[in-house]
This record gives structure tokens, C-alpha cells and sequence, in this order.
């Protein structure tokens, strides 16, 4: 039967939306207000009927909110209109579900009818938020952690299992310190505390002061998340002091973070984001390692306003690229911008009689540059097609002007390409 059962809350979409309700029905807002927070945080699945989870998502989200004592006609609503139009069942008929189990779940659906129809005790308490949850890190504040060795892997404390007479549970020990750097924090809907960490990669073997972090090594972004005064505690988190952020470079690397709705409405901890490693990572472009470029930090001054490692490939560049054999090559410009050994900007393509008419001829383009190495990532922009990211990997010349290398495919097409930056962009 896969993901789906009999049950209402068979499956782990509904177990985690389950969680997501009853962590929304804590803000002091009127129901329908609820119900649209809720959406929020899965919003394919409540608007596209064709979802496989649409009908999972309003029957959950229906019976949760009355179990809670909030009558929400739009939910009640929906959820009866699914139950009564069968599409639930269509559903569940067409991701495989038996015909004995289709029994099972229509007699499941039939009680839940008759559950919603009933009024809703609304006087039931749901422990609604008074006031705005406390921040309780600041911004920049760096902090230190203790952590278990694990398969090349460090382990935090998990805040949940403190005190548990779990054998897992007894046999952590710790190894090392891991460190953590709050770069943003906020209150969702003005209440829900939310931190996002910045995480060294590596452990260290002795319990760390600031400098130690400051010097040069790797960070990376963590899913951002909640905490507790409880799990702040119960994970041994020790501030060492505050780096100053800038924000401009913080949008830099995470230009389209937005507020993490889904993670701090159903709960998640930041403690996911703590673990780290026990090596270093191998190489300069460990985070350009995959199509999808994920930047990470090579020192906290990254940061820093006004820090710099070189602003070698800002600018337009010329440039032309083949596949062996091919010629003439095709011919591009490629506008870029650095910042922290990062860079990012798009490439135009010039357009020749052989192309078909819904090639695409303008891309993206984001990397890294390492001395004079440069890996960088491009993406064709199309709004009907997917295309498959390109790699482009070169040396930059000692003059800083020119850049030769290969590019390729994971697919294994492959090609080379130059390109030379114009002295005169603007001419």
C-alpha cells in the first residue's frame, strides 16, 4: 500500500500535518485565519486537486481543527464535499489501494462524516500564545556545543532524549565542539521565535573561544528552525560572543531564503542543522559539489561588511564554448558579480540560424572562484522545459582577464570554452 492506509493519519503526510495543526491552533487568531496559515505551509497540496495528498490534507486539517475545539466552516466545508463526492476514495483507488482496504477507509471517511457534522465544542482550551515566544539568541551571537562522533559524522544532543533510559541514549558520549553562528532570527506571524544558524563543518577536539572561530574554515547554512529554552538547555549551548553580520551579504548567499513557514510551524528544531563532521571538507568547492549550487562559508568574515577575498570575475566577459568537433563555436556574454569568492550573474547567448525556435538563450550562472580556479553553474532560463545544468570549470590567467576550461554534463556530453573579460562593457 506504500505511504497510504486505511486511517486517517496512516500516512506521514498527515502525521506532520497533524503536528502542523495543533502548533497553528496555539496562535490567538480567528479561524479562518488558521485555516490560511495552515495553507501556507502546504500549499500544492491544499490547492491542486490533482495532488495525490489534497484529499489527505483537508480531511486532516478538518478534523484536527474541530478536535481542537476551532469551528471552521471552510474546512468542515471542504472536507465534507470530498468525503461526499467520493474523491478520496478515487484517490487512494488510484495510488493502489485494494478493494478490502477501500472498504475500510470508506467506512474510516464515514465516521469522520459524522464527526464533523456534530457542533464544535468550542470551549475546549488549546493552550493559545498570550504574547510573543521570547527570541532568546541575538543576531550574530556565535555559540559552542558538545558532540558525539559517529561515522565520520558529530553528533549534537538530542534535546528531545535528555533523560530517557534509552540505550542510545546512554551510549553518547562526547567527542568534540561543534559552533554555530545565528545569522537571522524572527517571529513568524509576530509570534513563533525562529533562528537560522550558520554551522561550522568541522568539530574541534578543545571547547572553542571566538578566535578559534574566526579563523579560516568551513560553514554551511542550516534549515532554519525553533528552540527552546528547554532544548538551548538541555543541548549545552554556551554563547562565546557576537560577529557582526552584514545583511546585504547574507542576501548575497541566501537570495531566496523567505521566512521558513513550514519548519517553524510544525517545530522543527534547529538541533537538525547541528550535526557536523569530523574531517574537513575535501577541496575548495566542496559546496559547488552537485548541480544545485548550495553556498557555504570559507571563514565567518564572509560575513563581515567590507570583507573581501577579490573582485576578479565582476564584470562582462566574451566568451565561446564547443563541443569537439563543433565549429563555428557558439558565442556568449556573461555578466558577473563576486563577492566572498562567490559569484553570480547570467549569460546571453548570440542566437544563430540553426536554432530552434523555443531554444532558450539566456541562463544563469552562479559558482565559486578559488584563487584562480573557477567552477560556476548554468542553468538555461525556459518556462516550458527543463534543461539539465552545465558545469563550466577553468583557470583564470595570472592577469585576471582571461578564463579557459571545460565544461560539461553529468549525462557525460562535454566540450570546452573561453571567455575574456571586456575592458569596455559599456561600448
Amino acid at each position: 500500500m506504500g505511504a497510504w492506509g486505511i486511517g486517517l493519519y496512516s500516512s506521514d503526510f498527515a502525521l506532520d500535518l497533524r503536528g502542523c495543526v495543533d502548533a497553528v491552533v496555539r496562535l490567538p487568531f480567528a479561524p479562518e485565519r488558521l485555516l490560511e496559515t495552515i495553507r501556507l505551509t502546504e500549499p500544492v497540496s491544499a490547492d491542486d486537486p490533482t495532488d495525490s495528498d489534497h484529499t489527505v490534507f483537508w480531511l486532516t486539517v478538518a478534523d484536527r481543527l474541530a478536535g481542537k475545539g476551532v469551528d471552521c466552516p471552510p474546512a468542515r466545508d471542504r472536507a465534507l464535499a470530498i468525503i461526499d463526492s467520493g474523491a478520496d476514495l478515487a484517490t487512494m483507488e488510484s495510488l493502489g489501494m485494494d478493494g478490502k482496504s477501500l472498504g475500510k477507509r470508506r467506512a474510516m471517511l464515514e465516521g469522520l462524516r459524522v464527526r464533523l457534522v456534530q457542533p464544535v465544542d468550542t470551549g475546549k482550551r488549546r493552550g493559545v500564545l498570550k504574547a510573543p515566544q521570547e527570541l532568546l539568541l541575538e543576531v550574530g551571537e556565535a555559540l559552542t556545543y558538545p558532540v558525539c562522533a559517529k561515522d565520520r559524522r558529530c553528533e549534537a544532543i538530542n534535546p528531545y532524549a535528555v533523560g530517557k533510559d534509552w540505550d542510545w541514549v546512554k551510549a553518547w558520549k562526547q567527542d568534540a565542539w561543534g559552533a554555530l553562528v545565528v545569522v537571522e532570527r524572527g517571529l513568524l506571524f509576530d509570534f513563533l521565535a525562529w533562528y537560522r544558524p550558520l554551522v561550522a563543518w568541522q568539530a574541534v577536539a578543545a571547547k572553542p573561544i571566538l578566535a578559534d572561530l574566526q579563523t579560516r574554515r568551513a560553514w554551511t547554512f542550516g534549515q532554519a528552525g525553533t528552540l527552546t529554552a528547554r532544548h538551548l538547555t538541555n543541548m549545552e549551548l554556551k554563547s562565546l560572543g557576537q560577529v557582526a553580520i552584514d545583511p546585504d551579504r547574507l542576501d548575497w548567499f541566501l537570495p531566496d531564503r523567505g521566512e521558513p513557514v513550514g519548519p517553524v510551524v510544525s517545530d522543527i528544531t534547529i538541533a537538525n542543522a547541528m550535526n557536523c563532521h569530523v574531517d574537513a571538507p575535501e577541496g575548495e568547492f566542496w559546496d559547488v559539489s552537485a548541480p544545485r549550487f548550495r553556498p557555504g562559508l570559507r571563514a565567518l568574515d564572509d560575513l563581515v561588511s567590507g570583507a573581501s577575498d577579490g573582485p576578479e570575475l565582476s564584470g562582462v566577459w566574451r566568451g565561446e564554448y564547443a563541443e569537439p568537433g563543433e565549429d563555428p563555436p557558439r558565442t556568449f556574454t556573461a555578466s558577473l558579480t563576486e563577492i566572498a569568492g562567490v559569484a553570480r550573474g547570467h549569460i546571453d547567448e548570440t542566437p544563430t540560424a540553426a536554432d530552434k525556435p523555443d531554444r532558450p538563450l539566456q541562463a544563469s550562472a552562479e559558482g565559486r572562484r578559488a584563487g584562480r580556479t573557477v567552477r560556476l553553474i548554468k542553468r538555461y532560463q525556459s518556462a516550458g522545459k527543463h534543461f539539465i545544468p552545465i558545469v563550466y570549470e577553468g583557470e583564470l590567467d595570472e592577469a585576471g582577464v582571461r578564463i579557459e576550461g571545460r565544461w560539461s554534463l553529468h549525462t557525460g556530453r562535454a566540450g570546452t570554452f573561453s571567455m575574456t573579460k571586456d575592458p569596455n562593457p559599456s561600448n
